[in-house]
């Protein structure tokens, strides 16, 4: 259970790293887009692009926080599915009789 916690915790961790970039880094376009059409050396229209090749950059990044989350679950799983294969059985099956012989009687 606390291995289910501190994932869920580490997930949000990254995801809310992953937006605070994107919210930094769309911040920092428009004020540079901003002050250069202030400075007549951009237009609305250039800095509108820039902000659409972010939005597209920040798609993937999107998907790989929320895609890492699930890494770590399959990976946290896994190694519980191995240690069950792993652990050495309780109960041992008795030994096996010996089969009948030619004329029927066991060896």
């Amino acid at each position: 259970m606390k291995a289910n916690l501190r994932l869920i915790f580490t997930q949000l961790a990254f995801s809310g790293a992953v937006g605070l970039v994107m919210a930094i880094g769309t911040a920092a376009v428009v004020w540079v887009g901003a002050s250069r059409v202030m400075s007549g050396h951009m237009t609305v229209g250039d800095v509108l692009v820039f902000l659409a090749y972010l939005a597209m950059l920040y798609a993937p990044m999107n998907a790989i926080s929320q895609s890492s989350g699930v890494v770590q679950s399959v990976r946290t799983q896994l190694s519980r599915v191995f240690e069950v294969l792993d652990r050495k059985a309780d109960v041992s099956d008795r030994p096996r009789r010996q089969s009948a012989g030619k004329g029927g009687r066991a060896n």
